[in-house]
């Protein structure tokens, strides 16, 4: 039987941050955004800005134990990397949230942090361009046929390291197996 986890993160989003006039951001343009959101305006967590076009593209990660109205649209937030992508991407720039458990207690800062981490890190393999300053050390090295492996046909004893350890990747995603360890 697996490990039950300490904390699970919900994910909403992704939700369109409403533009004015020349793709700019308003005061009252983000106060909209948060009364359409006011379910997780007080939550906490981490958000992924992103650009939308055919697919999502993650431009930063950031996470907040306050709430993520006074973290993901904040004033710095929106000058140092909302608005720059705005202006040099195509595309709706939306918001992802994975909110932390609501429970009695103190919430586990340090799970937010390593999510944060994850996040980050997952973003790089799909943009380089990622605008985060933090984490931003990409892998050096991977498992022909298991993980960042590169294309092309996978071995047998890729295929059998995978299901023995439980690991399945997808173009460098990882994804830890749910499987019972007497399976």
């Amino acid at each position: 039987m697996p490990k039950k986890l300490k904390t699970m993160f919900d994910v909403y989003g992704p939700y369109e941050i409403p533009l004015g006039k020349n793709r700019s951001l308003p005061p009252e343009k983000r106060e909209k955004f948060w009364t359409d959101h006011k379910d997780i305006a007080e939550r906490k967590g981490c958000y992924v800005f992103a650009m939308q076009t055919r697919g999502l593209t993650p431009y930063y990660v950031g996470m907040t134990v306050r709430s993520f109205e006074k973290e993901a649209l904040n004033d710095r937030n929106v000058a140092n990397f909302v608005m720059p992508t705005i202006s040099e991407r195509k595309g709706t720039p939306v918001l992802l949230f994975l909110t932390a458990p609501e429970k009695k207690g103190p919430i586990n800062r340090g799970h937010i942090r390593k999510l944060e981490k994850f996040l980050i890190r997952q973003s790089l393999l799909v943009n380089l361009d990622l605008k985060n300053s933090k984490s931003k050390k990409t892998s050096e090295w991977g498992i022909k046929g298991v993980f960042r492996g590169g294309q092309g046909s996978r071995s047998d004893s890729a295929d059998s390291l995978r299901k023995c350890i439980g690991l399945y990747a997808n173009d460098d995603i990882y994804f830890y197996s749910t499987r019972s360890r007497s399976q």
